[in-house]
């Protein structure tokens, strides 16, 4: 199961934060991560669950946190058991919600789907997973079962608090689970049968926190702490403050991966009118372009326009937006409600050749768990959003269908269509929306910022009549004037990307951290010309190793035992074209390769710890320096 590359270099993090783990201490693992990315500047490590290692990820929507976290158990239990293959290796999977949990456990338990294929690969085919109620029936739960294979409990963040009465069943003595009685791991106390969380506790599991913002409460930090973890794992596009994170994806890597439609293309439009009649008009220009599409490579797309209708007690504002919608031309079957009260999209497979739907009307009910890719504009009819509510929704238009880009830009982009009276508000908290989202200020742009007056107190869009279909020659006209538009700055986004890209810049977080300035374009060819050096040892040939090595020269080695003064310097220079320059520098020789283009060429390789001997100085034949001192070279 091959994974995209910004999921790969999630993984390279995890595995390089486990290494420092191995003999330090975590806050000097955490440090010691970040300094060997060059980012010492990063916030220290929190330790929020005494003595364990509790680590986060952070992963904008879209992003596949859940595929990473499937392929993380692997790397996890290859360093929480490295000692033998007999301690049961369990993961307790949290997720916030039912929704998340019932589709998790769906995705984990068919052999067909990508996340468990992923267990599979790592863990040789043998996975339980299990969910509350087979887990307090002891269903398929042994002793050698554990320590044989991978097993996977998925619980919510509520299930595990005991507040009332039926949480309290994974606390209490269990009969079913009398089979691990004689657990070696098992402290029972004076219990007659372990209960699911001493079980849980005994296994030391490594636990996974999808959506970790959602589990910042001091209750929800007993709650990981009374499972006893070897190790916490947070996955989330928002981290809390105090989150260690030891990896951050970029929104641009979701964009290059094809997993994202950015950027979110705003556009403030005069009153609620026009955004229903831009809407439309961009829907059929979306769906005119994904018919191209699919005549080239045969990829099916269907653009979906939410509408998010505005919320009034005791008013259905989402039926009269269906009423505008048919009065406008829009048949029956291509409009769907999908509201607390309705819902009209519940089993329907809407990326299905024959789904008709292209207009889902709701207020807040798409929230975490709700996911079509074909849903590309939010046109907004609420003049009050909180970022939260934005977020809920916007998250929604965000992810590219098939999770590849098309060859026309139209289709790599999302929409938001408002008809705001205030219209900077909107814009913050669309920002809000993003960043809740993992996404930041870079990733959106607005077409358009007209001024949106406020509608007469007395008299309210659905007082009036509404408005009539435009003659169908005017269609193209009223949807290409913006929507060219908004393909410019498409491609203008698409510059900004390349330039990141070429310039290596990671994640805006850990840039700050890097403390990282740009540069002057005037001194950009002067400063890429310096050649720094760097100095290091040789080790001359032992034993069987026949050629001589060099190692990096150390601080740690210029504070025992070198004296400069004892060592002698032999330069060689060379530049493009084949030309040699060596000459003699004080007392030490060294070898200096100048790259133009490339300054400060490192070397690998560490400081042998084995005494080491001088070799003489070939320019002459005579020693450079005794044969107890080290040779030093530059370069």
């Amino acid at each position: 199961m091959d994974l995209k590359s910004h999921q790969d270099g999630v993984l390279d993090d995890l595995r390089a934060f486990l290494s420092h783990l191995n003999g330090g201490s975590l806050a000097a693992a955490f440090r010691a991560h970040w300094l060997a990315k060059g980012a010492g500047s990063m916030r220290g490590y929190t330790n929020t669950l005494p003595g364990v290692p509790h680590a986060c990820v952070k992963v904008p929507t879209g992003g596949g946190k859940t595929l990473i976290a499937a392929a993380a158990l692997q790397p996890l239990f290859a360093w929480a058991c490295p000692e033998s293959r007999l301690r049961p290796r369990v993961a307790v999977w949290l997720a916030p919600s039912l929704t998340i949990v019932e589709q998790t456990l769906r995705a984990l338990q068919d052999p067909a789907h990508p996340y468990r294929r992923r267990l599979a690969q790592d863990f040789s085919g043998r996975i339980a997973v299990h969910d509350k109620e087979s887990l307090l029936q002891g269903a398929g739960l042994a002793p050698d079962a554990l320590r044989e294979q991978l097993t996977v409990v998925v619980l919510s963040f509520d299930s595990l608090r005991s507040a009332n009465k039926d949480n309290r069943r994974l606390h209490a003595e269990n009969g079913y689970l009398l089979a691990f009685s004689g657990f070696p791991e098992l402290n029972m106390g004076d219990k007659g049968s372990p209960s699911a969380i001493d079980l849980l506790r005994a296994c030391a599991p490594v636990v996974v926190v999808d959506e970790s913002h959602n589990a910042t409460s001091p209750l929800s930090r007993d709650m990981l702490a009374d499972l006893g973890p070897s190790f916490v794992l947070d996955l989330t596009a928002t981290p809390r403050k105090d989150a260690n994170i030891i990896s951050f994806v970029d929104a641009l890597a979701l964009r290059d991966a094809g997993m994202v439609k950015l950027p979110v293309i705003v556009r403030n439009r005069p009153d609620k009118d026009t955004v229903y009649q831009d809407t439309i008009d961009l829907q059929r220009r979306l769906e005119a372009e994904a018919a191209a599409e699919e005549a080239r490579s045969g990829r099916h797309l269907r653009p979906i326009v939410l509408f998010q209708a505005e919320s009034k007690v005791g008013v259905e504002t989402y039926q009269r937006v269906r009423k505008t919608l048919e009065q406008m031309g829009i048949p029956a079957d291509h409009i769907a409600i999908k509201t607390a009260e309705l819902d009209e999209i519940n089993g329907r497979d809407l990326l299905g050749r024959d789904c008709s739907v292209r207009f889902i009307i709701t207020i807040n009910a798409l929230k975490e768990g709700w996911d079509c890719p074909f849903a590309y504009v939010l046109a907004s009819l609420a003049d009050r959003q909180s970022p939260v509510e934005v977020e809920q929704i916007l998250g929604r238009v965000l992810r590219q269908p098939q999770a590849r880009p098309f060859a026309s830009r139209l289709l790599n982009c999302s929409y938001v269509l408002t008809a705001s009276a205030q219209f900077h508000r909107t814009i913050n908290n669309i920002v809000d929306g993003l960043k809740r989202a993992g996404f930041s200020e870079r990733d959106y742009r607005v077409v358009e910022e007209a001024p949106s007056p406020a509608a007469p107190a007395d008299k309210t869009l659905f007082d009036r009549p509404p408005p009539s279909p435009p003659p169908s020659n005017q269609l193209a006209e009223t949807g290409d004037d913006w929507v060219a538009a908004a393909a410019r700055q498409s491609e203008e986004f698409e510059q900004l990307a390349a330039v990141a890209r070429n310039q290596n810049l990671q994640a805006p977080e850990v840039e700050a951290a890097m403390n990282r300035k740009p540069m002057r374009a005037s001194l950009r060819e002067a400063a890429t010309a310096l050649h720094l050096p760097q100095f290091f040892l040789t080790i001359p040939p032992i034993g069987f190793l026949p050629d001589s090595t060099e190692v990096l020269l150390e601080r740690e080695n210029l504070l025992k035992d070198f004296r400069l003064l004892t060592c002698r310097l032999g330069h060689q220079l060379r530049v493009t074209g084949g030309s040699h320059h060596r000459g003699r520098c004080g007392g030490i020789r060294p070898t200096q390769r100048a790259h133009p283009g490339h300054p400060a060429r490192a070397a690998g390789g560490r400081l042998d710890p084995r005494p080491l001997t001088r070799v003489a100085d070939s320019a002459d034949g005579r020693p450079a320096v005794p044969a107890d001192r080290p040779h030093a070279a530059h370069r």
